[in-house]
C-alpha cells in the first residue's frame, strides 16, 4: 500500500512539473501496448497466402484430373475406332474364307461328278451367223464340267458327222462362248458342229450353217403385218429378205421368222418335214434392177438362195402385176422356166429376171419344190416365199428431161417444159402427129424419132441416144408419162 501510494505521488509530480515527460513515457507505453496487434497481424497474413497456394493447388489438380479424363476419353475412342476396323477386316477375312470354300466345293462337286463318269450337256444357243463380208461368227452358252470343245465343220451338210472334218482351231478351251472363222471369199457356205468334252467322253453335237454376205449392199426388207409378207421400201434399187425367210415351218434346228411369209389373199403353208440344212429350203430372195430405183421397163433381177437336199429339188419363180386380185405369172419360158439344183446338200443361187411393165405394187413369188410347177405345192418338204416391191414409171423430172435438155432443147427449144412435150404436135411430114401419147409409145413421135420415125428423119441428127435413154423414154410413156 506504501508503495502503490509513493509511485501514485511520483507521477502527480511529474505531470504537474513535467509535463512533457509526462505525455512521452505515456506515448512508450502506448507503443508497447500496441506491439502485440502488429505481431497478431502477420500471422493472418501467412495463412491467408497459406490458403491461397492451398486453393491455387487445388486448381491445378482438378484441371490435371480433367485434363486426364480427356485423354482418358480420346483412348477410348481410339480403342473403339480400332475394334471396329478389326471386326469389319475379320468380317471380310470371313467372307473371303467362306467364298473360297464356296469354290473349293464347287471344284470338289465338279471334280467328283468327273469321277463318277459324267459327260458334260451339249452347248445351248449355238449360233452361227455371216455377218461381216468375210466371216461367219459362233457364238453359244458355256456349259458345266467340260474341259474343252471340240469343233467340226463341212461346206456340205451331212448329217453324218463323221464325215466332217475336225476344224483346225480345234479343241476350243474350256470356258469359251465364241469363235470367229474367217477368212471366206463371199458367198461361201459353211456349217459347223460343236460338242463339249471331258475326260469321260463328250456330249452330242449341236450344229448350224451360215453364207458368207455379199459386199453388194442391198436393203433389208421390213415385215408388212397387212400384207404378211416382207416388203421392200420405196426408191431403193437392191432389196432383200435378208434373214426374214430363212428356214422353213417349224424345222426343229431354226424355225422361220413369220411364218408363213405368203401373200395374205394367197396363202400357202410350208411343209414341216425334215430339218434345216437337211432337207430344202429357201433362205433368202434378193431384188435388183439397174435403174435408180425399181421402174417400168427396167428389167428386175431375182435371186433365190436355197438349200438344196438333192438334184431332184428344183426352183420356181412366180410374180403377180398387182394385188386385186393376185394373179400369178412365172419367169423363164417354159420348159426351161424353173431350174433344178445342181449338187446335194449345199447352198445355190438361182437368178431369173422379169421386166415389169406398169407402175402397180409386184409380188414375187419363190418355191422350192420337187420338178412340177405350182403356185403353192403341198409336199411336207416345200416352201413357198414372197416379197412385194412397189413399181413405179420414170417420171419427166427426175428421167426424161435430163435426156432432153442434153440432147434435143438446143434445137427443140419447145421439149424444154413438161407442158411442151405432153402437149406438142409435129409439124411438116409429121403434123398432126402428138408428141406424147400416154401409155402408147409406138403412137408417140418423140418415140419413134429416136427409133424408127414413120416421117422425117431420125433425131438427134447426126448421133444417136443410148439404149437405156431410149428405153428410159419408153419407159416413161408406157407408165403415162407422168410429170413427178
Amino acid at each position: 500500500m506504501k508503495a502503490f501510494t509513493c509511485k501514485f505521488l511520483v507521477w502527480v509530480l511529474l505531470f504537474l512539473f513535467f509535463p512533457s515527460v509526462f505525455l512521452f513515457c505515456k506515448t512508450q507505453q502506448g507503443q508497447v501496448q500496441q506491439q502485440p496487434n502488429q505481431e497478431q497481424t502477420q500471422p493472418d497474413q501467412a495463412q491467408q497466402n497459406q490458403q491461397n497456394q492451398s486453393q491455387q493447388t487445388q486448381n491445378q489438380q482438378n484441371q490435371a484430373q480433367q485434363d486426364q479424363q480427356t485423354q482418358q476419353t480420346q483412348t477410348s475412342q481410339e480403342q473403339t475406332q480400332q475394334q471396329n476396323q478389326q471386326t469389319q477386316q475379320d468380317q471380310s477375312q470371313q467372307t473371303q474364307q467362306d467364298q473360297t470354300q464356296q469354290n473349293q466345293q464347287n471344284q470338289q462337286n465338279q471334280q467328283n461328278q468327273t469321277q463318277q463318269g459324267q459327260v458334260p450337256q451339249a452347248p445351248s444357243n449355238f449360233k452361227v451367223e455371216g455377218i461381216a463380208p468375210d466371216t461367219i461368227t459362233l457364238s453359244w452358252s458355256d456349259v458345266q464340267n467340260e474341259e474343252y470343245y471340240s469343233l467340226m465343220a463341212t461346206n456340205i451338210y451331212d448329217p453324218d458327222f463323221s464325215k466332217w472334218r475336225n476344224h483346225s482351231a480345234s479343241p476350243l478351251t474350256a470356258n469359251t462362248t465364241w469363235y470367229q472363222d474367217r477368212p471366206f471369199p463371199e458367198g461361201v457356205s459353211r456349217c459347223y458342229a460343236l460338242r463339249a468334252c471331258n475326260v469321260n467322253g463328250c456330249s452330242s453335237f449341236v450344229w448350224s450353217c451360215a453364207t458368207v454376205p455379199y459386199s453388194l449392199i442391198a436393203e433389208c426388207a421390213t415385215y408388212n403385218d397387212v400384207w404378211k409378207v416382207p416388203a421392200c421400201s420405196e426408191g431403193v434399187n437392191s432389196c432383200s429378205t435378208c434373214n426374214l425367210v430363212m428356214s422353213r415351218d417349224n424345222l426343229p434346228s431354226r424355225y422361220e421368222q413369220n411364218q408363213p411369209n405368203s401373200w395374205y389373199s394367197s396363202l400357202c403353208n410350208d411343209g414341216g418335214g425334215g430339218d434345216w440344212y437337211s432337207s430344202r429350203s429357201v433362205e433368202r430372195i434378193v431384188l435388183s434392177t439397174t435403174s435408180s430405183s425399181f421402174k417400168v421397163g427396167y428389167p428386175i433381177s431375182v435371186t433365190v438362195r436355197v438349200f438344196c437336199s438333192s438334184t431332184a429339188d428344183f426352183v420356181h419363180l412366180y410374180f403377180s402385176a398387182g394385188t386385186s386380185p393376185v394373179s400369178w405369172s412365172q419367169v423363164g419360158i417354159s420348159p426351161s422356166s424353173s431350174q433344178a439344183c445342181t449338187q446335194s446338200n449345199r447352198v445355190e443361187d438361182k437368178t431369173f429376171t422379169f421386166t415389169p411393165s406398169s407402175a402397180t405394187l409386184y409380188v414375187v413369188r419363190a418355191v422350192i419344190a420337187d420338178s412340177t410347177s405350182l403356185i403353192c405345192p403341198s409336199g411336207q418338204y416345200d416352201e413357198v416365199d414372197d416379197i412385194a416391191v412397189k413399181v413405179k414409171s420414170p417420171t419427166y423430172n427426175q428421167d426424161v428431161s435430163p435426156i432432153l435438155n442434153s440432147k434435143c432443147v438446143g434445137c427443140h427449144s419447145q421439149l424444154s417444159s413438161y407442158n411442151g412435150v405432153v402437149n406438142g404436135v409435129g409439124t411438116g411430114s409429121c403434123s398432126g402427129r402428138r408428141y406424147v401419147v400416154p401409155g402408147e409409145p409406138d403412137s408417140s413421135l418423140i418415140y419413134l424419132k429416136i427409133t424408127n420415125p414413120p416421117c422425117g428423119s431420125k433425131m438427134p441428127p447426126g448421133g444417136s441416144l443410148s439404149q437405156s435413154e431410149i428405153d428410159t423414154i419408153k419407159n416413161w410413156i408406157l407408165g403415162g408419162a407422168p410429170e413427178n
